[in-house]
């Protein structure tokens, strides 16, 4: 895509989340984001953005990123929150299972194009949303998982940003599909939660995508030479 198209599509808007990988996704696969030198006043304007960048060694640092300190350039992104903040700390909150970031920055302003293979999931501003415990449930997992690897945070992050993100995407929806077709209280109190499960697991089958054993997101992300069984979330 030409580059000037991007600052044409984000020209009314603070950020657009867009493409979505099917009708029903709770996400896109590309976000916008403009970094504006003075607010429009019209729209969300932000004026930060939080995000997990994977380092040149594999490991990965929080970014801050606002207009002063951005030049055009482009990241490769870890799985994890972004966060938008405008001037009043009105924060929108986003959650990523990686990709890559490009920045085109000219005078006044700069657009952060985010890109994954998997979901961009928005977080919504309502409780208990689907998109919410996605996201939630994800954050749990991983955490767990993270546990795992003792002190070891650098071998962590380096093994989590070698995962391909839709790799990534799709061990999380077949584990948590089969702890909730193994749980009838879940599946009865969530069972908004569980239709997605069961759509976005579909929706994998369709690209050719086997159902994955219930271990594969322990396998993905065990440190190496452990058991993956001893390490299964």
């Amino acid at each position: 895509m030409n580059n000037d198209l991007f600052f044409q599509e984000i020209a009314e808007a603070g950020y657009l989340l867009l493409d979505p990988l099917h009708p029903a996704s709770l996400g896109g696969t590309r976000l916008l984001i403009a970094l504006r030198e003075t607010p429009t006043e019209h729209h969300y304007d932000p004026e930060r953005i939080d995000l997990s960048r994977s380092d040149p060694d594999g490991g990965v640092a929080q970014a801050r990123l606002t207009l002063a300190a951005l030049t055009s350039g482009a990241w490769s992104l870890s799985s994890g929150p972004v966060v938008l903040r405008d001037r009043f700390d009105k924060r929108v909150y986003f959650f990523t299972y990686g990709g890559a970031l490009e920045i085109y920055a000219k005078a006044e302003i700069a657009v952060c194009v985010l890109t994954s293979p998997a979901p961009i999931v928005e977080m919504s501003n309502e409780p208990g949303s689907v998109a919410e415990q996605l996201v939630t449930e994800t954050e749990a997992l991983l955490a767990r998982m993270h546990a795992n690897w003792g002190r070891d945070d650098h071998g962590y992050h380096q093994r989590l940003v070698e995962i391909e993100p839709l790799e990534l995407y799709a061990a999380t929806i077949f584990y948590l599909s089969e702890t909730y077709e193994q749980n009838s209280a879940l599946r009865r109190s969530f069972h908004h939660f569980y239709d997605m499960l069961r759509q976005e697991q579909e929706w994998l089958h369709g690209l050719g995508r086997p159902k994955n054993a219930p271990m594969q997101l322990a396998a993905l992300l065990a440190p190496a030479g452990s058991d993956p069984a001893s390490s299964n979330p």
